[in-house]
């Protein structure tokens, strides 16, 4: 990884002019080692603006997530990230607690962020 900044490192400084920037006059803010400094960051400066518009947004999710679990009606079936089949029972009010019933006898209570899948929503019947 260190290889190709090594690289850019080299090839700033065999450009032209950058030599008399680096001698007895001072160097202006439009000269060429502000050029260089442009052209290192400028990639790194576009990566990280792709990430921040594509990247996943985890509230965006949170929120998407909370919404499938409003969604979910009584005895649907569910999977939890720990891989745990059970059948969904409610969801608390505030939305911070789920409970699922894992046979009669027995109902647990986990966080929304622990459900990994849910049955697909199904679209209304046509009449």
């Amino acid at each position: 990884m260190s290889n190709w900044f090594t690289t850019a490192l080299l090839a700033v400084e065999e450009v032209p002019g950058a030599a008399a920037a680096s001698g007895a006059a001072p160097a202006s803010s439009s000269g060429p080692g502000f050029q260089s400094i442009v052209v290192l960051l400028l990639p790194a400066v576009i990566v990280m603006f792709l990430f921040q518009i594509l990247g996943n947004n985890p509230r965006k999710q949170a929120a998407q997530q909370l919404e499938r679990l409003k969604g979910l009606k009584k005895n649907d079936p569910v999977v939890t990230i720990g891989g745990i089949r059970a059948n969904f029972v409610s969801l608390s009010e505030d939305g911070s607690e789920v409970t699922l019933q894992l046979n009669e006898n027995l109902r647990v209570r986990f966080e929304p962020s622990a459900i990994r899948s849910m049955p697909a929503p199904t679209p209304p019947a046509k009449s």
